[in-house]
């Protein structure tokens, strides 16, 4: 495996290619282990600032020095050494390098030195994600593979974590979306249902959301964190799926890579002077074509995109509900906006009915949350008196409301059965709303149609009268 990562370099080129030809960590079996591309090893710095001078190349970076690391004890230092040669055929051929293997350390590591701009042409090196990724990484992993060495896979659990929370991970350390994952994990693992799922989640310490997208809000964090970044299987499809027994969704799991070997090269490092100079004169009399970027995409051809998914989701919609004129589609809409009052009636003896048991709901809560705690308090640890006075009061307030600590699965089944009605009712206004949301889109479009033919006939009538008076 070879990790990669490339550095800018600002002040001294010249110091960067002597640390790269240092004897002293290049020197294996006694044999040294660098190399030159383009460039001759003792006048190399002197060719990259005449070939800066030659196209009136200015800037503040004077190179770039990739640092090509492998895991110990994996690869041979001639065999690094050739990955290093392939890795500048394939990828820096256009410019100028010093190169070597360092084995001073535990692990072999390759150091690739190379001027920022292209002896060819005078184009210069463009550093970002793009050309690491598709450029730097890619092109490591391949000869990795083709060397027998092992690669870094894609891990697409991980796609949604900042780099802290990767960090963390990787290093066992406790972060929120870890806390959240575990929790879920133990939690859908004694559900029958999305509501008995939400209700255990509270008893927990959480705040859950329920609307179009499932959210949780742990004890102690500022905000929520919908299930959607915790990964493919904590979405609320998923989970409803996972708990009440059905199918489960499809989920995304990475395939491994497989490539084909490329085919071995004869490998030619240096170029001499002549050779630079036929090519240059090449590109001067417009024989050898410059790279070029592919142009930017025009703003007004990002808003037809946009207008052309629009339009194509309109269709669909259309389709999907056999609607062929416009009556139909009144209708249809007007269907919806009455379907979305019966729901939205539906919901308010629910929110009514959890308002009315919100006492012995919050009581069983905290009863739930406490009850371990009181039992430590009972066996002798004073540390938990206040949780024992939350606990007791929690009874207190439940034998209130006329049940016992013998009721308490009584009190559950009711919140368990109220927020899975409010649970499904919610999805059911959720479709309803997007339908409505689409119906408009389609009036918006018929408008903005009538008002582009409008227009169009006004310029034909315009046109035709000009017509004529020219006749006359």
């Amino acid at each position: 495996m070879a990790y990669t990562k490339i550095i800018a370099i600002h002040d001294r080129l010249d110091l960067a290619i002597n640390y790269v030809l240092n004897e002293e960590k290049t020197t294996s079996e006694h044999q040294q282990l660098h190399g030159a591309a383009n460039c001759s090893i003792d006048k190399a710095y002197r060719q990259m600032v005449e070939t800066k001078e030659q196209f009136g190349s200015k800037g503040n970076i004077k190179g770039y020095h990739i640092i090509q690391s492998f895991k110990p004890d994996e690869v041979d230092p001639k065999v690094a050494f050739k990955i290093a040669q392939q890795f500048i055929i394939e990828y820096l051929s256009d410019y100028e390098v010093i190169f070597s293997t360092h084995v001073d350390k535990d692990h072999i590591h390759n150091h690739i030195t190379f001027n920022s701009v292209s002896f060819i042409d005078g184009k210069k090196y463009r550093s970002n994600r793009s050309t690491y990724y598709n450029g730097i990484r890619k092109v490591s992993d391949e000869l990795c593979w083709q060397y027998g060495l092992s690669i870094i896979e894609p891990d697409r659990e991980n796609t949604n974590l900042t780099y802290a929370e990767w960090l963390g991970e990787k290093t066992d350390k406790v972060t929120w979306n870890k806390i959240i994952r575990d929790d879920i994990d133990h939690v859908v693992k004694v559900c029958y249902s999305l509501g008995e799922f939400i209700l255990d989640m509270e008893f927990l310490g959480y705040q859950v959301k329920v609307g179009k997208y499932i959210s949780f809000r742990p004890q102690g964090k500022e905000r929520f964190v919908r299930g959607k970044t915790l990964g493919d299987k904590y979405t609320r499809e998923y989970i409803k799926a996972l708990v009440e027994g059905q199918t489960l969704p499809l989920v995304y799991e990475p395939l491994k890579r497989q490539t084909m070997p490329k085919p071995k090269q004869t490998p030619k490092l240096f170029m001499t002077d002549i050779e630079r100079s036929y090519w240059h004169t090449m590109y001067k009399l417009n024989l050898v074509k410059k790279h070029t970027a592919p142009r930017p995409v025009s703003k007004y051809y990002k808003q037809d995109l946009l207008l052309f998914e629009r339009y194509k989701e309109q269709f669909e919609f259309l389709r999907k509900n056999n609607i062929k004129y416009e009556s139909e589609f009144y209708e249809y809409k007007n269907n919806l906006e009455l379907k979305l009052e019966q729901c939205q009636e539906k919901m308010q003896p629910i929110k009514k009915e959890i308002a009315k048991h919100w006492i012995e709901f919050k009581a069983l809560k905290d009863i739930k949350q406490y009850e371990r705690a009181y039992k430590l308090f009972m066996d002798g640890c004073d540390v938990m008196q206040p949780e024992r006075d939350i606990y007791e009061s929690a009874i207190k307030r439940l034998e209130c409301k006329g049940y016992s600590i013998a009721d308490l699965d009584k009190v559950k089944e009711l919140q368990v059965d109220l927020y899975n009605q409010r649970s499904e009712l919610n999805q059911e206004i959720q479709g309803i709303r997007d339908e409505l949301r689409i119906c408009k889109n389609i009036e918006n479009s018929k408008e903005y149609i009538k008002d582009r033919e409008e227009r169009f006939q006004k310029t034909m009538d315009k046109s035709l009268k000009k017509d004529k008076n020219r006749v006359r």
